[in-house]
Formats: C-alpha cells, structure tokens, sequence
C-alpha cells in the first residue's frame, strides 16, 4: 500500500503494554511516519479517566488527533483505516453546540434504528415460540379423540 501522503503529527496514543492491538497501530504509525506520542494509560491515570468519560467507552488505543479523540470499533476497525481517517480529518468548522446537536440527533437515529431491529427479532421469536408451543403442546387432535368427543 502507497505510504500516507499526508503528514500527521501531534496524534497522541493512549494504549497499555498488554495491549497487542495497541501494538499493530504503533507499528502501523511508524512504518507511515506517523509522528505519535503514546501515553501509558496506567502511568497518565488521571488524563486516562478524564478522555474515558470524555468517550464512554474505556477502550485502548484511543487516539487523540486535532482535539478530537478516534476509539476502536466506534471510530476505526484497523489500523490503515485509521491512518485514512485522520489523514482526512479535518476539525468542524461548525459551532460546538451546532456539533453536539448533530452527534445527539444522529445517535438517537441510531438507537432508534437499533431498537425496531431488536424489536423484529423480539416478534420473530415470539411467532416461532408460539408456533413451537403449538406444535408441542397444544397438540392437533388425531381422528381418534374427535370420534370419543363426538360420542
């Protein structure tokens, strides 16, 4: 792959030595010369818990980029990902309360989307419950027992 065009500096890893995903993107920033400082979540503790409910979301390697901070699986799947993503980023130019109102309005869409998918599987179980219960509970009477019933 074409190294990163676009040099990236002042990016911040916040990650931990047990870390091996932690690890791949270290490496991944050096072989693009990404210029990075890590900061050790156990040894910066204080900053670590400020970013992590700053997110919500304790995971490592949480990078920080023009002010912005970038998680795992919420921002980036892979390592070159990333380095795509902030090779493109470029800060809003929008107010914060203009910005905060948009990231609030598109998570509601989310959780909104979330819940009526959860709410079909919810009713997809149920018929097939129901149609179980039916199947094995509630018997279909054989020509026997309606013959006794008529008798």
């Amino acid at each position: 792959m074409e190294k990163n065009k676009v040099k990236l500096t002042d990016v911040i890893v916040y990650s931990n030595e047990n870390c091996p995903y932690c690890k791949n993107i270290k490496n991944q920033f050096e072989e693009n010369e990404v210029s990075f400082e890590e900061r050790d979540t156990t040894e910066h503790a204080e900053e670590w818990i400020d970013v992590h409910r700053l997110t919500g979301i304790p995971s490592v390697p949480t990078i920080k980029y023009k002010n912005e901070y970038f998680v795992p699986g919420r921002d980036f799947n892979n390592p070159m990902g990333l380095i795509q993503i902030l090779s493109a980023f470029k800060p809003s130019t929008f107010d914060k309360q203009t910005h905060i109102l948009e990231k609030l309005t598109t998570l509601n869409y989310h959780f909104s989307q979330a819940i009526n998918h959860l709410s079909q599987q919810v009713r997809t179980m149920d018929d097939k419950l129901t149609e179980l219960h039916n199947t094995l509970i509630e018997k279909p009477k054989t020509k026997e027992d309606v013959d006794k019933s008529t008798d």
